[in-house]
């Protein structure tokens, strides 16, 4: 118990002087102390950290620094709260909701069968960048030509926007950003995986067959498709409503 007592240390927090362990970082330190230091990146313990740099605090003679990396020295004195940082931490805020568009995960994302991140690809359209949409969309759904005109839009019906007037037609903006795609030069790919070396045997080129090459196709493995029909994904233009899937769009490959 003595030679844990003659390894603590002490520091100056926020003008109290304290005895801490070396071994814990300031975060650490100052949650024990009950002073509230701004932090999103601790919260992650499931994936390699990425620094929320909204930790921040001064130590005096040092500057700037992250409370999550940082450990105590003898004689160390901290300040969190400044001017100096919360300019910082309004920056680093700044910079961490550059790229989200809305809910971490919306209802209408949750009620989507395929998952698609629906708010972020509202966001491109919105913005007008088609072709970030569509790489939104197909990151978890390879045939959105398709999709856009037979699916059944669970989304829109748990659209947030109803509760102001009607829900977004979310199934049509797929649809359309799917349309530009299709007609522009160099419709959108999604980036392969380096090939595995691994090979899968796909039933089907249907609705269900297609996207599954396309799938694995990105995750870095060859495939061998059977079908019965003559041409892929037939099962899209003979099982679908005669209004809700035109034969042009099925056919194209991936859409």
């Amino acid at each position: 118990m003595t030679r844990v007592y003659d390894a603590m240390l002490t520091l100056t927090l926020d003008g109290a002087q304290l005895t801490v362990d070396p071994t814990l970082t300031l975060l650490q330190i100052a949650k024990q102390h009950h002073i509230d230091i701004p932090s999103l990146c601790g919260d992650n313990d499931r994936a390699p950290k990425t620094p929320c740099d909204l930790c921040v605090v001064e130590i005096a003679g040092v500057g700037i620094r992250r409370a999550c990396e940082t450990h105590p020295s003898e004689g160390m004195v901290v300040t969190t709260q400044s001017q100096a940082l919360r300019d910082h931490r309004q920056q680093a805020l700044g910079r961490i909701l550059s790229d989200h568009y809305a809910d971490c995960e919306a209802p209408c994302q949750r009620a989507c069968p395929a998952g698609v991140d629906i708010q972020s690809y509202l966001h491109h359209i919105a913005m007008g960048d088609h072709e970030a949409a569509t790489a939104v969309i197909k990151q978890t759904l390879p045939m959105p030509l398709s999709i856009g005109r037979v699916c059944p839009a669970f989304c829109e019906a748990e659209c947030r926007r109803s509760l102001v007037d009607e829900p977004l037609a979310i199934r049509q903006l797929k649809r359309h950003a799917a349309d530009l795609d299709l007609a522009g030069m160099t419709p959108y790919h999604p980036p392969k995986k380096p090939a595995k070396g691994k090979r899968v045997a796909i039933i089907g080129s249907g609705p269900g067959g297609s996207p599954a090459v396309t799938t694995w196709a990105m995750r870095g493995s060859t495939w061998i498709s059977s079908r019965r029909c003559p041409r892929p994904v037939a099962g899209c233009v003979t099982a679908s409503p005669s209004t809700g899937c035109p034969r042009r769009s099925s056919i194209r490959r991936s859409h």
